[in-house]
């Protein structure tokens, strides 16, 4: 969508995410898991590694809770150290690292706070956090909407088994 203001072109393109968690219980558990930030933004890509799932949810994790619930974001990993530990994977989470202002530097997701929603069902529904990790089934599309590889690569992709939770903006 284009929209003229005052002689300016302007544009609402923005990442666009699909992060497809499997319907199915199939799935390996690893003895350990690592949890690291990384970069997911308007970039095409398809991730389906149990490594590259667990740093987009942590990322996710530290985006979307702000400076004054610090202590939420402990209650999540919390959660997820002892869903795993109880499943038989030992887990280790990147340190954060905060700057003088007491603002997170590390990792980043594009409208990052958009996954509340994702997040909060995964902290309510651990059968569902194990599915998004171990599954072969359970993958994540980033890309943006700026032309046609997102919704390509989108509409070339079977979400029969999968539940499809979408991050636009």
């Amino acid at each position: 969508m284009i929209n003229v203001r005052q002689s300016v072109f302007e544009t609402n393109s923005s990442s666009m995410h699909s992060i497809c968690i499997a319907k199915q219980n199939n799935y390996d558990i690893p003895s350990t898991l690592h949890f690291d930030f990384g970069e997911f933004g308007w970039e095409n890509r398809v991730l389906y590694s149990t490594e590259s799932k667990a740093n987009y949810l942590y990322t996710a994790l530290l985006y979307f809770i702000d400076n004054d619930h610090k202590d939420e974001f402990e209650d999540y990993k919390n959660y997820i150290y002892k869903t795993l530990g109880d499943n038989g994977c030992d887990c280790d989470f990147a340190d954060v690292h905060y700057d003088k202002y007491g603002w997170c530097d590390d990792g980043y997701i594009d409208h990052g706070y958009e996954l509340r929603e994702w997040i909060y069902m995964l902290r309510h529904s651990p059968k569902k956090l194990l599915r998004f990790l171990f599954s072969p089934d359970s993958f994540i599309i980033t890309g943006n909407d700026n032309g046609d590889t997102y919704y390509e690569t989108v509409a070339e992709t079977d979400f029969s088994n999968v539940e499809r939770y979408v991050k636009g903006n």
